[in-house]
């Protein structure tokens, strides 16, 4: 039987908050992570999905931006806001929720 659960993975994991920039110039703030080696790649998408549906479920309703998430094949994923209005205010607004995930976002990645 395949178990659905995000499988815990050994190794540290790199985690940095930052604002990137889609190729139009518009903000995106983003978690950004790196996981070990041996972590597979389904759990990376998985692990990003679940941090994302914390953060979605986070967002205050007045706020309309879309979280997503990115997963490349290198151990690297993202979790990032696409902004509607890109403005300053909604672009610090974005960062200051995704702080409140930083911390945690190894350990909802390697929860099992």
């Amino acid at each position: 039987m395949n178990d659905a659960r995000i499988r815990t993975l050994t190794g540290p994991m790199k985690v940095a908050i930052s604002m990137a920039r889609t190729h139009y110039g518009t903000r995106q703030p983003q978690i950004e992570i790196r996981t070990p080696t041996e972590m597979p790649f389904r759990d990376l998408r998985a692990g990003l999905h679940y941090l994302a549906a914390t953060v979605e479920l986070a967002t205050p309703p007045d706020q309309h931006w879309i979280v997503q998430i990115e997963a490349m094949s290198d151990h690297r994923g993202r979790v990032y806001l696409e902004l509607v209005l890109d403005s300053d205010a909604e672009a610090e607004r974005g960062i200051a929720l995704l702080r409140r995930f930083c911390d945690g976002a190894d350990a909802v990645l390697a929860s099992g």
